[in-house]
């Protein structure tokens, strides 16, 4: 998909048209054998370890801090796509978030598996509060970025975490109802109410370009109104590596 993407534009600035694609697998084979076979060889129990998990979800939040802080100091200029949400680390871009999906879902595992049996009516509220608050506090540090879709995505997260971790169905289908009304009565009132202080910003803006994709075409809907001409034109499968452009 990257080489797919990539080359046409690559090809055309003179450059080698596999250059992006190249790169993504150097990237890939990297995270791989650095990453994934050592977490293999240790059989995963390193999950298991207090220690491991506790410092692992601190450093995560550690690194959405110093987020915070680029924002606060640099401002806009540190922004990419109306957030700060990457580490320049000079041979390559570091994004917090991906490590804090991975850090939130090991760390509520963990808790949770130790909490099994203790989940039951009138003791949830007091066994899930720790991690709700160390979950919530780990969304604010998303939030302030402003990365929304990153904050919803750990929001799902640990919706989901606590629905399979033992609490009655009843329940979990309750919170899910709930925050689907209010989500969807924030959405409604934004739209109609349309404030000015938003109407500037990028966040604001994609929602827009997601109504009304082919009317922004150019201020943000260009993204959306190309899917749906790969998929009018390629449908399921595609039209080939290369032959889209």
């Amino acid at each position: 998909m990257v080489y797919s993407s990539s080359s046409d534009i690559l090809l055309v600035n003179g450059f080698k048209p596999a250059t992006y694609g190249i790169r993504q697998a150097i990237y890939a084979l990297v995270a791989f054998f650095g990453f994934g076979v050592p977490i293999f060889a240790l059989k995963i129990d390193v999950f298991k370890s207090k220690k491991f998990v506790v410092w692992f979800f601190m450093i995560s939040c550690a690194l959405l801090a110093f987020l915070v802080i680029m924002k606060i100091f640099k401002g806009s200029s540190a922004a990419v796509n109306g957030a700060v949400g990457w580490i320049n680390l000079g041979f390559i871009n570091l994004q917090p978030l991906e490590v804090a999906k991975f850090a939130l879902v090991i760390y509520l595992a963990y808790v949770l598996d130790r909490r099994d049996g203790k989940l039951v009516k009138g003791q949830i509220v007091q066994n899930l509060s720790h991690p709700a608050i160390l979950s919530a506090v780990m969304m604010c540090l998303v939030i302030v970025e402003p990365d929304f879709g990153g904050t919803a995505i750990l929001f799902m997260i640990v919706l989901v975490m606590f629905s399979v971790s033992g609490v009655p169905t009843s329940i979990a289908l309750r919170w899910l109802l709930g925050i689907i009304v209010i989500v969807a009565a924030v959405v409604v009132l934004i739209i109609i109410w349309n404030p000015k202080f938003l109407q500037e910003s990028y966040q604001f803006q994609r929602l827009m370009s997601f109504l009304h994709p082919f009317e922004l075409e150019k201020k943000g809907g260009a993204q959306l109104v190309n899917s749906y001409y790969a998929i009018h034109n390629g449908g399921l499968v595609g039209v080939g590596l290369g032959n889209s452009m």
